[in-house]
């Protein structure tokens, strides 16, 4: 427990010591504002434009979706004629009984209009115009909704429309209403509401990614003067930070991404196997459930401790993760498991996971520290949190094995990894 809290509370030790610093405190204050206020900004923008794709989608049908509904409804029955432009819908008015009764009126002549040209009576409109005249009096009726028209089997015409949307006039009063309580609101959401607060806090998510895509070099300034100031080896050298884009990062953020998923996918056959037995007692989902859950905990720890470099030193007489161990035991040592495929299986987990030997083994060493400093990164990777915690994970990975290195002296050159990556940068996870 004391090394769990001890990984836990490094990153505030660490900024309490760049806070305590005049030259570090202006930087790392300005810069985590900074990308605050333009996240924030983002995540704004981002909120107002899906509303209006949100409204747009729910918005009523134009006039000339319902021209094309009105034409493919014709000639599902068989009319190729064109059929004639119906009159722009107009705002309703007070909805009087006696408007009412003459639109219901006007609208029965119409449909008796469409069964006397059906039926082939003289004196009247022809079929096409029948129906072009109650599909135009239906939407006028309607406003913009849907208007399909069918032919039944006895010959007459039927028209269905949908349900009258919301009027404008409806509209308002639900805005003069908003603005009787008081209530706030932006780009359609309301302040006081809950699912304003979790959409700012998804669009800042992605923002924020963003933000530090275009302004990381600012933390790898803050990182290297927080290794100095609290006396353990930067990982870089010194740059002149400035925000850019920066390509040859972005790619190799996904290819690491990439990787991730593939060290966890190399481990779910083996936790299929183990949850196999859950299964006779009814509990196979919720044991391969527990079982790939902790399985992802460990790489969090493992790509925690892969931020600082010095996590990627090897050491003499380095075994391979435990997991290997365990499994490699499994199927040369218990009867049932000593199958070729299995063995084939652990080949292919081993090959997939020998680039990150050293961090795994880094963190086997120190697997409370390391998992305190985790749950201080993931309590940090939220919005705005990450913009100040990002820069101090990799010195906090240094400081939990500044011990060990006073100990044992750094590697000897020919003892150094060739998975370690080529500049002195730590590892994404």
């Amino acid at each position: 427990m004391r090394q769990f809290f001890h990984g836990l509370s490094l990153p505030i030790h660490i900024a309490r010591v760049l806070l305590a610093d005049p030259t570090a405190r202006r930087r790392y204050v300005r810069v985590g504002i900074l990308q605050t206020v333009a996240a924030l900004a983002l995540a704004l923008s981002c909120m107002g434009s899906a509303k209006k794709a949100a409204s747009a989608v729910e918005s009523p049908v134009s006039e000339e979706d319902i021209a094309a509904e009105v034409q493919e409804a014709l000639r599902e029955v068989g009319i190729q004629e064109p059929v004639l432009e119906a009159p722009a819908a107009q705002e309703p008015a007070a909805q009087e009984p006696a408007v009412e009764a003459a639109r219901d009126r006007e609208f029965e002549r119409r449909l008796r209009d469409v069964e006397a040209a059906a039926e082939g009576v003289d004196g009247g409109p022809s079929l096409p115009t029948a129906i072009a005249a109650l599909v135009a009096t239906a939407t006028a009726n309607s406003g913009a909704g849907k208007v399909t028209v069918t032919k039944q089997d006895d010959g007459t015409m039927k028209v269905e429309r949908a349900p009258e949307p919301p009027s404008p006039k409806k509209k308002r009063r639900g805005k003069e209403k908003e603005e009787e309580t008081g209530e706030l609101t932006y780009k359609g959401f309301s302040l006081t509401a809950i699912s304003f607060w979790v959409a700012l806090l998804g669009a800042l998510q992605i923002a924020q990614w963003v933000i530090i895509a275009l302004s990381r070099d600012y933390h790898d300034a803050i990182a290297r003067e927080a290794a100095l100031l609290t006396r353990v080896d930067p990982d870089d050298e010194a740059i002149q930070p400035r925000v850019r884009v920066n390509v040859p990062w972005m790619r190799k953020k996904v290819r690491r991404r990439v990787r991730a998923m593939f060290l966890f996918a190399a481990g779910v056959p083996a936790a299929l196997l183990l949850a196999l037995p859950f299964r006779w007692v009814g509990m196979g989902s919720e044991a391969f459930t527990a079982i790939t859950s902790l399985w992802g905990m460990w790489w969090l720890l493992v790509f925690t401790a892969a931020k600082s470099g010095q996590a990627w030193d090897a050491r003499e007489g380095q075994r391979p993760p435990w997991f290997l161990r365990a499994w490699t035991w499994l199927t040369t040592r218990v009867p049932g498991f000593r199958w070729g495929m299995f063995k084939r299986y652990g080949e292919m987990w081993n090959q997939r996971t020998k680039e990150v030997f050293e961090p795994v083994a880094t963190v086997e060493r120190h697997p409370w520290a390391y998992a305190g400093l985790a749950l201080a990164r993931f309590i940090g990777s939220f919005a705005p949190l990450r913009f100040f915690m990002r820069p101090l994970i990799p010195v906090a990975s240094a400081h939990i094995l500044r011990e060990e290195r006073m100990k044992f002296g750094p590697p000897r050159p020919d003892a150094v990894s060739e998975s370690r990556p080529a500049v002195n940068t730590p590892v994404s996870d």
